[in-house]
């Protein structure tokens, strides 16, 4: 006659099997599904925030250029003839003296300003120039520019203090904050970097072309 132990099958020692569909149920809630994995963090896109320090950089030389030209008359040396050239004219096209100014003159006025606005437009952020306010603290800052200069000329005697000055020279600054405004509607925001190199561009070789005609004419101003 056989005997089964209690580790022979069926005997109290085994362990209860489990039924097949039991084991689908349980290895079936492993993972939860609504569990999902933490998206990864997008790097910042450099082209869409550039940086403005070649802008700000180039402004800042234009502006030395600007103070070279408007308050020490293009001197490279010898300021002694800078002084006692005080004078004041309030009104609008009024010329300053018994000359007057002279519309080449406005025009130099004009153009000289051009390049300031297209680059403060460019060195300041996105933010600063949105919409018809940014756009008007871009011109305050230009006719800023323009009054701090007739007021050094005034008060250290070497210049002609003359508000037409300051009207032709926003006016300028007017035209090439239009410029800009509408290069980069058009052209798109990644344009910025080419329209800074094609104003230095135009710059430098207008410069090289002035310093050319002054060695062959000979001429030398005392502004």
């Amino acid at each position: 006659m056989a005997l089964t132990g209690p580790s022979g099958p069926g005997g109290a020692g085994s362990l209860p099997r489990m039924p097949p569909a039991a084991r689908r149920e349980t290895s079936a809630v492993e993972v939860p599904s609504s569990v999902e994995a933490p998206s990864p963090v997008e790097a910042p896109n450099p082209i869409e925030a550039p940086s403005r320090t070649a802008e700000r950089v180039v402004l800042g030389i234009y502006l030395l250029v600007l103070v070279w030209v408007v308050l020490l008359k293009i001197h490279t040396g010898d300021f002694g003839d800078l002084a006692g050239r005080r004078s004041l004219n309030l009104v609008p096209f009024g010329g300053t003296g018994a000359g007057g100014l002279g519309t080449s003159e406005l025009a130099v006025n004009v153009l000289a300003f051009v390049p300031l606005g297209v680059l403060i437009h460019l060195a300041a952020g996105d933010t600063a120039t949105t919409g018809r306010r940014g756009l008007a603290r871009l011109f305050l800052v230009v006719v800023g520019v323009s009054l701090v200069f007739e007021v050094v000329q005034y008060a250290f005697g070497i210049g002609a203090s003359d508000i037409t000055d300051v009207v032709t020279n926003g006016a300028g600054g007017l035209i090439g904050i239009g410029l800009a405004a509408a290069g980069l509607r058009v052209l798109g925001a990644r344009a910025r970097r080419r329209m800074l190199v094609a104003l230095v561009v135009v710059l430098v070789a207008l410069a090289a072309a002035f310093v050319t005609w002054l060695q062959v004419t000979g001429i030398r101003f005392r502004l």
